[in-house]
């Protein structure tokens, strides 16, 4: 069993169905990892929490005005198994929009330290070389 983990570089909006969701859940056994107005179920370093906010009914990295400097996590405070993960992320467009964008999904992975191990699913145009 492994924490489902969300990096960021720069912004994620980790889109959120949980009110569908919630219905679903009492007959098809879906659980929302999200309530969609806060960060609970959900942790990260201390140093981290400012880059991590709920808005508009989305989990948001970063802040459209400057990148971020290492990858941040936010970390699911509970481990699953045998999973179907289902999510969106949306990167903003416009004049903004040329930050840096290096985001994505960690799943089956461990937090050692600073640093994650496990596999990724990568999602923006650019990333760190």
């Amino acid at each position: 069993m492994k924490n489902i983990l969300i990096p960021v570089a720069a912004l994620l909006v980790f889109t959120s169905y949980a009110k569908e969701q919630a219905k679903e859940s009492a007959t098809t056994n879906v659980i929302s990892l999200f309530d969609g107005e806060t960060l609970n179920g959900w942790h990260t370093s201390k140093a981290d929490t400012k880059f991590w906010t709920v808005k508009d009914g989305v989990i948001t990295g970063g802040d459209l005005e400057k990148n971020v400097p290492k990858n941040v996590w936010l970390v699911s405070d509970k481990n699953y198994e045998n999973f179907e993960l289902t999510f969106s992320i949306k990167f903003i467009d416009g004049e903004k929009s040329k930050l840096l964008k290096n985001s994505g999904i960690q799943i089956r992975s461990l937090v050692m330290g600073k640093h994650v191990c496990g596999y990724q699913i990568d999602a923006g145009p650019t990333h760190p070389q």
